[in-house]
């Protein structure tokens, strides 16, 4: 029966395997575990890159004429800038007041409120004071009127009264 053998880099035995000294045995018998150095092949990191070939001198005049640690030796010159062009100025359409009818007015302690329909798409819209419609802001509400203003523009609407109810007879 052939005696077991751990098998390492060191150590060759003739029949091409490699045999771990005795004391490896010993280590691995005792339970410690051994720590053994791999050889890698060198590779072609390790030699240094090839020297450049020297440059021209004719190919650095900038620097022959204008030397790096010279007392007198400036920044290039920004380049010149072209004046700015004057700000375009976009005129202001004033929006057109809103299309709205007041349908109710409500006016409490603690509540300023007046409800509008518009016209364009027939909802309802609900605004207190200082709300804004399409641009406009609410300014006041009176028991009868309320009024929008846009800058210098003053639009004052009055709630819609009812007229009479028709009887279904």
């Amino acid at each position: 029966m052939a005696r077991p053998c751990i098998l390492f880099p060191m150590d060759r035995l003739g029949n091409g395997h490699r045999r771990a000294p005795s004391s490896i045995v010993l280590a691995l018998a005792l339970g410690v575990t051994p720590v053994m150095a791999v050889e890698e092949p060198a590779s072609r990191d390790r030699f240094p890159a090839p020297i450049p070939a020297p440059l021209d001198l004719d190919a650095m005049i900038a620097t022959r004429d204008r030397p790096l640690f010279v007392p007198g030796r400036h920044p290039p010159r920004p380049p010149t800038q072209l004046s700015a062009a004057p700000p375009i100025t976009v005129p202001i359409v004033a929006r057109p007041p809103p299309g709205a009818v007041v349908t109710g007015i409500i006016l409490g302690p603690s509540i300023r409120m007046a409800t509008l329909k518009l016209t364009s798409t027939g909802k309802n819209v609900a605004l207190e004071e200082g709300g804004t419609l399409e641009g406009w802001t609410l300014q006041e509400i009176s028991a009868h009127t309320v009024v929008f203003v846009q800058d210098d523009r003053v639009l004052k609407l009055a709630l819609k009264r009812r007229g009479p109810e028709r009887g279904g007879n």
